[in-house]
């Protein structure tokens, strides 16, 4: 075991949402031989409800109260790879419980990003009333600009391209 095994500390990745965050963190996961926390699903199954449900019946400050709590709790879990929601690293002091030094921004290029949201817009909040490509390829513009200052804090930056494994390869190296 690599990253996890030197430093006895997850690693949490961090990216905006559709980046692969879930996918890719599975896969670094097995090959870690460590335990997958997927921060959202965490959150969905305490409320049991779906983070759409939560935006809509309590709004976005109520989720993000729900989510500083539930990224406390899990980053206090036994040693393995976090999956963080496209938002948890940019709201209050979410950053204090993230570990700096094994921390990996899975970037996309924009285009890509829109491209994967718009097939999953509905179960996606932030994004689920764009009518048009266009619109939500602005809005995805303007999150990301946004967001990019807090994820760029990562000390691991790897691009999402091509197949999931050379992926998790790349993360591995850097770790």
């Amino acid at each position: 075991m690599l990253g996890v095994e030197q430093n006895s500390k997850s690693i949490f990745l961090i990216g905006f949402m559709g980046s692969g965050k879930s996918r890719i963190g599975k896969l670094l996961a097995k090959k870690l031989h460590c335990p997958f926390y997927d921060l959202d699903q965490i959150l969905v199954d305490s409320q049991n409800r779906s983070i759409s449900s939560i935006f809509l019946e309590n709004g976005e400050a109520y989720f993000r109260q729900l989510e500083t709590q539930t990224l406390k709790e899990t980053s206090k879990k036994p040693i393995g790879v976090i999956s963080l929601g496209g938002g948890t690293p940019c709201y209050k002091s979410n950053w204090a419980y993230i570990n700096f030094k094994q921390t990996v921004y899975l970037k996309s290029s924009r285009k890509d990003l829109a491209q994967r949201l718009w097939k999953e817009r509905g179960h996606r909040p932030l994004v689920s009333t764009m009518t048009s490509k266009k619109e939500l390829y602005t809005k995805v513009d303007q999150l990301l600009t946004e967001r990019s200052p807090y994820y760029n804090q990562a000390s691991i930056k790897v691009w999402n391209r091509g197949a999931l494994e050379n992926v998790v390869h790349r993360i591995l190296a850097k770790l």
